[in-house]
């Protein structure tokens, strides 16, 4: 953790801000040490340069293996490179000259794909995740200086009122037992003119069925069983999915066979492993933003995602000087 991030990190219940006491200090790093709450009796571990805001069975244990296997593999991939920035893209609509300068939060950062890649562009990227995956994203990337790294649940973030420029949340609402409320607390730490952008993972009624069904074995299996399982699979789908929509059905090179494959057995690793993975229609996300401040949503178009904008205008009551969560059942 940076002390630079004490400007926008506050205590996730009262929202007061917090005293860094630290014990280890690396350079610009602080590698151990508390952030303590100036209001309640609060205090916050930072626990291998990350912050947490979490139980500490989230972290202490041994969850992070398989996430330190996905580091190592994507960072030889190369994955973050252009397949990244150009999902990123599609999903935000933002451009490379959009990041300069800006503070942007990135909600459900995983393994940090997405978070290197707007970094790359020139943004301060906060990168945000309720388990294992910020340890391997923090040990991939914490030689960028403008990246942060934070443990806490999405639905309730330690980031102070109205702090950033841009957000987006890249396939990761499902995996949280309040979508409602992570939609919600992602627009409180948003600047008024501030876009963010959702990307879904939406399946049909068949899919989720079939889905659940799966998903009832898989979430008991042991890490290192569902590592493995889920590699198979996709060693065998990948060969197919790449070659579908290729004119010709010709070979893909190598590299990006690798990266995808990769990219293929991150997915199916976290959706077969993850506690929660939710249906969300896009029509309930655009409801939860117009209910939290961004007036006009747009469906992205040729996803299951959305993107709005946070109002501005204080006296037509869209913005109340201290957002509050609107939660939908």
């Amino acid at each position: 953790m940076r002390t630079s991030a004490l400007r926008f990190l506050c205590c996730p219940e009262c929202r007061k801000p917090l005293r860094l006491e630290p014990r280890i200090i690396t350079g610009p790093e602080v590698d151990s040490g508390w952030l303590v709450c100036a209001n309640c009796p609060k205090a916050h571990p930072i626990v291998r340069g990350i912050p947490r805001f979490v139980a500490s069975h989230r972290y202490a244990g041994r969850s992070d293996v398989p996430w330190r296997v996905f580091r190592d593999g994507l960072h030889r991939a190369g994955l973050q490179s252009r397949d990244a920035q150009d999902a990123l893209a599609a999903c935000t609509g933002w451009r490379r000259g959009d990041y300069g300068g800006r503070l942007v939060l990135d909600v459900g950062t995983g393994a940090g794909r997405f978070a290197e890649a707007a970094a790359n562009c020139g943004a301060e990227v906060v990168g945000v995740d309720f388990n294992a995956a910020v340890d391997a994203a923090y040990s991939r990337l914490h030689q960028f200086k403008n990246v942060h790294f934070v443990q806490a649940d999405m639905w309730s973030l330690p980031f102070r009122d109205e702090v950033f420029d841009l957000a987006y949340s890249m396939r990761a609402l499902h995996h949280t037992p309040h979508p409602d409320l992570a939609v919600a607390s992602a627009a409180r730490v948003m600047k008024p003119s501030g876009t963010l952008a959702v990307l879904l993972d939406e399946r049909g009624s068949v899919a989720r069925g079939v889905g659940g069904a799966i998903r009832q074995c898989t979430t008991r299996l042991p890490l290192g069983v569902a590592l493995a399982l889920t590699a198979v699979w996709s060693t065998f789908s990948c060969p197919a999915r790449m070659s579908a929509g290729r004119s010709g059905f010709e070979a893909p090179s190598l590299s990006r066979l690798d990266r995808y494959w990769r990219d293929r057995w991150l997915a199916a690793f976290e959706w077969s492993t993850a506690t929660y993975h939710s249906a969300l229609p896009v029509d309930d996300v655009r409801g939860w933003l117009q209910a939290n401040g961004f007036p006009d949503v747009e469906r992205i178009e040729g996803s299951a995602g959305v993107r709005g904008r946070k109002a501005t205008d204080r006296a037509l009551g869209l913005i109340a000087p201290s957002p509050r969560l609107v939660a939908h059942g």
